[in-house]
This record gives C-alpha cells, sequence and structure tokens, in this order.
C-alpha cells in the first residue's frame, strides 16, 4: 500500500521535472526504481533496529 501512495503523491512532481531529466525520458522509470529501493532500505533499517533492541535487552530470537 505504501508504494502505491508514494507513486501517487510524488508521481506529479517528478513529471514536473521531467524537462531536466533530458528529451524523452520517462519520469516514472527513474521514480518506480527509486522507490523500490527506498522501501527495501528503510525495511532493513527498521528490522535492523528491532533485533538491535532485542539483543541489548538480552533477549534471545529464537527460543
Amino acid at each position: 500500500m505504501q508504494p502505491i501512495i508514494y507513486l501517487v503523491l510524488f508521481g506529479p512532481l517528478v513529471k514536473g521535472i521531467a524537462p531536466s531529466l533530458g528529451p524523452g525520458a520517462d519520469p516514472w522509470k527513474i521514480l518506480t526504481p527509486a522507490l523500490v529501493i527506498q522501501i527495501g532500505l528503510f525495511g532493513a533499517l527498521f528490522v535492523g533496529f528491532g533485533t538491535g533492541r532485542f539483543f541489548a535487552a538480552g533477549e534471545k530470537l529464537l527460543t
């Protein structure tokens, strides 16, 4: 759901800067992979924060 909301909200902004990307450049081909990478990085980052909290508390992840 989150990637769809990002595309709906930020898609028109990227369309506005399309002329500066070069002739014939499709802004959706830039925005979509960038959002996938961003969501993957932040997802992994937040999982790491949660795992670090367990290690700091001295808890086991697998029992």
